[in-house]
């Protein structure tokens, strides 16, 4: 699997999680990822990830809808994306680009949600421990975790 569809396949598997900080170090940027529903089966203590992606040439958030008025303006850098606090839904390849669909929850934001466009040269995904992990340890974890919520509903 090619390191974008993999990136994508990660943003999926963190559906319903939440981007709560972007770090920028150079062109490395950092970002913390809540998914209690998969960190507790790491450690019960855990609730977050962090994937670290290196020599980022593309990180920006496109808006579906952006109203004239509002108290929250449109988050454009890592900082302002990473602390808009975004649910991921899902993500898909474009060309070398993955897009993370977005819900926004915050009713004063001027957008409902929309996508962060990614495009990097490399990832490492680590748990709260910052004990390296990866898309083969979360992917028996998540498929679990659903198996377990679709036999309750």
């Amino acid at each position: 699997m090619p390191d974008t569809e993999k990136l994508a396949r990660i943003f999926n598997i963190f559906h319903d999680g939440t981007i709560h900080e972007a770090t920028q170090h150079g062109r490395d940027l950092t970002l913390q990822i809540s998914c209690l529903y998969l960190a507790e089966r790491i450690n019960p203590e855990f609730d977050k990830f962090y994937l670290k992606l290196t020599e980022v040439s593309t990180f920006r958030f496109d808006a579906w809808d952006t109203p004239d008025k509002s108290d929250i303006p449109l988050p454009i850098s890592p900082t302002e994306i990473g602390a808009a606090k975004l649910e991921i839904l899902s993500a898909e390849v474009k060309g070398d680009e993955v897009f993370v669909t977005c819900n926004q929850a915050n009713s004063a934001a001027i957008y409902a949600g929309g996508e962060i466009v990614i495009n990097c040269e490399q990832f490492q995904l680590y748990d709260q421990s910052m004990a390296e992990t990866s898309i083969e340890i979360l992917i028996p974890i998540w498929e679990k975790v659903w198996a377990e919520w679709k036999s309750k509903n």
